[in-house]
């Protein structure tokens, strides 16, 4: 690579992205397309500054050039039978959580303990009626994104707040171990949700179920109620509507389906075909 910023140029550009595919990580998995993208906007982001703010003489690369294609992401929406059947197989004080990242759609790394800054009970105001979680970004201490409570959030909420200083979701200790005594509520870890909810994704008989996905079911329930990718895009704490953009497809899949049961119901025997009525010529004066 070059010595400074001043001599990058897209030829190095296209270099660094051959090797980073070839980078497997720690568990062996190489870099998505969607990741590698991710690294080279983070330098254009630098450079753009370099340009504009630091008054660097430099010239920018073409990142459009080697920028590679992402597929486009599955949207995996539960329905309420997975969701029935995925609390029949979690933990009684696991169900709260669950139901809660299906109604208000944030990351579960920002709600639980260990990824993200976690949901305490002070970004909860019952007094005014709203919610606000912090979402990693460069600006310190997070993004913040704030929802309204709902009469369906609310009495989930209610039940578990004050349960423990410093997290809303918890769970009860089964036995007493590692500075844990058996009985008591303690920060429950988005590393022990992720668990508990992929085996019980393996014992209803679907382990492509991710907990990612409790966020595009969030996502494609409120679309489809409201038809208004704007509050999508609210409930979601996105700042482009582009991102959001990617739940639009899954209701074109949903009106492309509900015309196809249509044009089946037509060809029905013994139902009258629909026609069109005749227009009228109109007589020349």
């Amino acid at each position: 690579m070059p010595p400074n910023l001043r001599e990058i140029r897209t030829r190095h550009l296209a270099t660094y992205i051959t090797l980073r595919r070839l980078q497997p990580n720690n568990r062996n998995k190489f870099p998505a397309p969607a990741t590698i993208n991710q690294e080279t906007q983070l330098l254009r982001t630098i450079l753009r500054r370099a340009l504009q703010v630091w008054e660097l003489d430099l010239r920018l690369p073409n990142f459009k050039a080697v920028k590679l294609e992402e597929p486009d992401q599955h949207i995996v929406e539960l329905s309420q039978d997975d969701q029935k059947k995925l609390k029949e197989h979690l933990r009684e004080d696991f169900h709260d959580t669950l139901d809660f990242l299906i109604l208000a759609g944030p990351r579960a790394s920002n709600v639980l303990r260990g990824k993200g800054i976690m949901f305490r009970p002070e970004h909860v105001n019952l007094e005014q009626i709203l919610l606000t979680f912090f979402v990693k970004s460069q600006k310190p201490g997070g993004r913040k994104v704030v929802l309204p409570i709902t009469s369906a959030m609310a009495p989930i909420l209610v039940r578990n707040l004050g349960n423990h200083k410093e997290a809303v979701f918890t769970y009860i200790a089964k036995s007493t171990r590692n500075g844990r005594n058996r009985g008591k509520r303690y920060p429950l870890s988005y590393s022990a949700f992720k668990t508990a909810y992929k085996a019980a994704a393996n014992k209803i008989g679907k382990p492509e179920l991710r907990v990612h996905d409790l966020r595009h079911t969030a996502a494609t329930r409120t679309l489809r109620a409201t038809g208004n990718i704007m509050v999508a895009k609210e409930l979601l704490g996105h700042t482009r509507s582009t991102t959001t953009e990617k739940y639009a497809h899954r209701m074109r899949e949903d009106f492309r389906n509900a015309l196809e049961q249509a044009h089946i119901s037509r060809k029905n025997p013994g139902e009258p075909e629909a026609r069109l009525p005749k227009l009228r010529k109109k007589r020349r004066k």
